[in-house]
């Protein structure tokens, strides 16, 4: 909701009340956080350090949740992207190559198309980027503060490119 101060505190309260050793419980906490940073309260290397702490935890669970592993590496790629942290963007989008998870949630869809057109971005791709926009824009099921973003960053991306009436459509 924007709130920072208040997510934040949050998430303080609940590490403190989360077992130590419940990695998979603390991995879904960081996940959330990296989530709620990479949306109203947007903070991109924030984004990038919860989807690492996510990733982290995980990495420590026998059999992690595919769908939260999805969401961490795609959340931490975007996140690097816009920070300007181009190789950290493109090891975690290898990694979620390399692991070829079947990604069904719609919002991981989403996070995933995201983090592919901002790394575009990062290197000035405009026209790629919009594809990535374009490949989620109206999908099904995604979360309506989600699938604004993307309708608006698939707006900005059309203007920039001077598709003005495309751009308006959106």
């Amino acid at each position: 909701n924007g709130r920072r101060a208040a997510a934040e505190q949050a998430l303080r309260d609940a590490l403190v009340a989360v077992d130590p050793a419940a990695h998979a419980d603390r991995a879904a906490a960081h996940a959330r956080a990296a989530r709620w940073y990479s949306g109203a309260l947007c903070h991109p290397g924030e984004t990038l350090a919860q989807a690492q702490r996510a990733l982290a935890e995980l990495d420590r669970v026998a059999e992690p949740d595919r769908v939260l592993v999805s969401s961490a590496l795609a959340l931490g790629a975007w996140g690097a992207a816009v920070v300007g942290r181009v190789a950290v963007s493109d090891e975690l989008l290898r990694r979620m190559a390399e692991i070829d998870l079947d990604v069904d949630d719609p919002d991981v869809r989403c996070e995933l198309a995201n983090a592919h057109a901002f790394r575009a971005l990062a290197e000035g791709k405009l026209d790629e980027a919009a594809e990535h926009f374009e490949s989620i824009a109206g999908a099904p099921g995604i979360a309506p503060d989600r699938a604004y973003g993307v309708r608006i960053n698939l707006a900005c991306m059309l203007a920039a490119q001077s598709r003005y009436a495309d751009a308006l459509r959106c």
